[in-house]
């Protein structure tokens, strides 16, 4: 009897179901970062959840989670806010002795999170002892009011000085010596950021610290690096 063919050589058909099987899945697309908040919470608002870290923080920063909100000396009214302007609010908190600068942001930009990744970056690059160093922390704190929703903060290492602004005033009385000194400071600094491609953007006397006979800038929201040649203008902390 004479068997019917199938009308594919067998070596061919099986040649065909190899090439079938392998013919690769797709990929799955990576996780997509949280979408930056539309609403940001008030001043007030991250004032009285820092009070409770066990409750604010993200139990992913538990150095942050388990510290001290500290009380700021320097106000008529007790509080915990240290500095604001108008992206943001700091405050400091104690982890075992070591003080840090959580600034939380009360509205930003829609590209918050990959202007200070970029920022981070370059400056960790460079060494510029000058400018502190600071993380930038995705979905790190939230509110009484919106338990829900965690959202984006800096930490960066305390600085305990006074700003550019009060040391003037504080040695405009015959010390003139000590003024030459701080501007030339100044515009060594100044200089440094220009040989390595990066602009401040707010060098206001408030965003300058002096500490034991040293100068730091400080409050990187309109600082330029080199990654954003080309794009678009960084946000910047006043009119």
């Amino acid at each position: 009897m004479a068997v019917r063919g199938t009308g594919h050589s067998p070596s061919l058909q099986g040649r065909r179901e190899r090439q079938h099987l392998a013919v690769p899945r797709p990929r799955k697309s990576p996780p997509l970062k949280p979408p930056l908040p539309t609403q940001w919470p008030t001043s007030s608002q991250y004032a009285q959840a820092i009070q409770k870290p066990g409750f604010s923080i993200n139990s992913r920063y538990q150095d942050l989670r388990s510290g001290t909100p500290v009380k700021n000396p320097n106000v008529r009214y007790s509080s915990y806010i240290h500095g604001s302007g108008n992206f943001g609010v700091v405050f400091k908190i104690d982890v075992s002795g070591r003080y840090y600068a959580l600034k939380c942001f009360t509205r930003a930009s829609g590209e918050l999170n990959v202007r200070y990744r970029e920022v981070s970056r370059y400056l960790r690059s460079r060494e510029l002892p000058f400018l502190v160093e600071f993380h930038y922390l995705q979905e790190a704190i939230r509110v009484m009011s919106r338990p829900e929703t965690y959202y984006p903060a800096l930490r960066m290492s305390w600085i305990e000085g006074i700003n550019l602004n009060r040391f003037i005033e504080q040695n405009l009385g015959g010390k003139p010596r000590v003024l030459e000194s701080a501007a030339r400071t100044f515009i060594d600094q100044v200089y440094a950021l220009q040989r390595n491609g990066i602009a401040h953007g707010d060098l206001s006397g408030d965003n300058i610290l002096v500490s034991d006979g040293k100068m730091y800038f400080i409050d990187y929201d309109g600082m330029y690096v080199p990654a954003f040649r080309g794009g678009k203008k960084a946000p910047r902390d006043g009119p």
